[in-house]
């Protein structure tokens, strides 16, 4: 999971509680306002608070403002990261710690996860945690909560963060824990030599004078010679001939002695090279540190600075200008629909033919069409049944044979019977069947602005080469639906004028036609529906 670390010195935008409590006051602590004229922290669930009391310069943790019987207390002006006693009925410590609230995008300025918490480390100005998802290039920004400000921000680069990680997680180690212990060493080592002091002269002379010692044996093979020490006559007879080695000759030989010589436990030697050993492995690993592992970090870090200052220099202002242009294209485009939904649309409704135009227009194109109207219908019907009953009139009047004196000795019954049948089919013919095909016709009719188009679709179903199954439905692309006395006619331009077919589509919402090879536009009309003409087909 990537981890988010920002140096910065942000106002804080709440602290986070832990500790064994008793009352449980432990949890995140976001900033709520002002209390007494300071900020005050309420936790998530609203159970607890953190203020600063209006007679002393100390902030407390309790489950209301001014509540202070029982409580935590630090003795702080200003909440800081450290550990809160107790006062009244409470128990335990309670240590405080601040987190800082930061937003992550990505390189786009799409939202990555907002409001992840960053922790206090201890160290000036740098919080740390975690975000689920990021990516190199993501952007990360530090809001302060208590005025939404915003403090600081850095684009994420992957590999830099984790390598300075890495490095800082190996100085921490280092200057919390190796060099800790090492110091710790020493000090223990040395600790014997705290507050000493030299002998005196006196007390030299007294340790060498102690009877029985080998310097007291010494100190008798002497004697006073006014004032100064000189071996006795006995003490020479057994000394050795020869002048012997200077006080400076042995003295050097002490100290040029090699460092592995001085091995015998408890000696002063043995002891200063085992210090000075320790001291010497002490400092070569700080200077390790010093001068090798931490440049590279802070060359890395360094880098890494950089490349915030040239985001937040260059490459937001950048942004936040293309966001500019592209937001007045926006606005323009907006602007023009703007326009067309409150001026051209509705100029366009108001153009349109009104009823009374288009009523006028049907009765005109249908009186051209020379079609059969309802009243005429109805009056040739009257005149129908006018004459059937003169015809059956006469046909009572008239004699069986020599009609009106007829020298034709046959009568004239086939002749009446014949004009009675006509006139019987007449008055049984299927006129309700006749008015549906005159309905099919008029539904034709197709009208367009104040002109209505009477092209009907006659009865011609052509005589090409071709088969042609063509179905209407009421969902062309799923073909369901089928729709049944639907006139359809061909035309073999777009504009519909040249007609070279037609037709009225069956219960399976069906017509055929016969047509050669080509190009056709497809009409079609009913009462109720509304189609999208032409339909254009290619014919093989």
């Amino acid at each position: 999971m990537p981890y988010i670390e920002h140096l910065h010195q942000a106002s804080n935008c709440g602290y986070v509680v832990s500790g064994t409590l008793t009352p449980d006051a432990t949890g995140n602590y976001e900033y709520t306002g002002t209390h007494n004229a300071y900020p005050y922290y309420t936790r998530e669930d609203g159970a607890y608070v953190l203020f600063k009391r209006d007679v002393a310069d100390h902030y407390v943790i309790s489950d209301g403002l001014d509540q202070i019987e029982d409580c935590w207390e630090n003795e702080s002006v200003v909440p800081s990261t450290g550990n809160y006693g107790t006062v009244g009925e409470t128990a335990g410590t309670a240590t405080v710690a601040a987190w800082i609230r930061a937003n992550v995008y990505t390189s786009a300025y799409a939202s990555r996860e907002a409001a992840v918490k960053l922790t206090d480390t201890g160290h000036l100005g740098l919080y740390t945690g975690e975000c689920a998802t990021m990516e190199a290039g993501d952007i990360v920004q530090i809001e302060d909560t208590s005025n939404g400000v915003f403090v600081g921000g850095y684009v994420y680069e992957s590999t830099n963060m984790s390598a300075i990680k890495t490095v800082v997680d190996a100085v921490l180690e280092d200057t919390g824990t190796t060099l800790n212990d090492m110091i710790l060493t020493i000090a223990a080592d040395t600790a014997g030599m705290d507050g000493m002091t030299p002998p005196t002269a006196n007390e030299i002379k007294t340790a060498l004078e102690a009877d029985g010692g080998k310097l007291d044996h010494l100190w008798e093979m002497t004697e006073d010679d006014g004032g100064t020490r000189r071996l006795t006559e006995n003490a020479l007879e057994e000394a050795p001939s020869g002048t012997g080695a200077s006080a400076a000759t042995i003295a050097d030989a002490v100290w040029d002695e090699a460092t592995s010589g001085h091995t015998t436990e408890g000696t002063f030697g043995e002891q200063c090279k085992t210090d000075i050993d320790a001291i010497l492995t002490d400092a070569d690993a700080i200077l390790v540190d010093t001068g090798t592992t931490l440049s590279d970090a802070i060359a890395v870090i360094d880098a890494n600075v950089d490349q915030i200052e040239t985001a937040v220099v260059t490459d937001i202002p950048a942004s936040l200008t293309t966001i500019d242009d592209e937001i007045a294209v926006i606005n323009a485009n907006v602007n023009q629909i703007e326009t067309a939904v409150i001026t051209d649309i509705p100029t366009s409704i108001a153009a349109l033919p009104t009823d009374a135009d288009v009523k006028t227009q049907c009765d005109v194109s249908i009186a051209a069409a020379a079609l059969a109207t309802a009243a005429n219908l109805a009056t040739v019907d009257t005149n129908v049944d006018s004459i059937l009953a003169d015809t059956n009139e006469m046909q009572g009047k008239l004699p069986t044979n020599k009609i009106m004196g007829s020298s034709d000795v046959n009568d004239h019954d086939t002749d009446i019977n014949s004009i009675l049948a006509d006139t019987n089919e007449l008055q049984t013919d299927d006129y309700p069947t006749t008015l549906a095909a005159i309905q099919a016709k008029t539904d034709q009719l197709e009208f367009t602005s104040l002109t209505v188009n009477a092209n009907l679709a006659g009865g011609s179903i052509g005589t090409g080469s071709s088969t042609v199954s063509y179905y209407v439905y009421t969902n062309e692309e799923a073909k369901t639906g089928a729709i049944a006395n639907v006139a359809v006619w061909v035309s073999t331009d777009e504009s519909g004028d040249t007609v070279v077919a037609s037709g009225v589509t069956d219960s399976d919402g069906l017509v055929t036609f016969y047509l050669d090879p080509a190009t056709y536009y497809f009409w079609r009309s009913k009462s109720g529906y509304s189609f999208t003409n032409p339909d254009t087909e290619v014919i093989e």
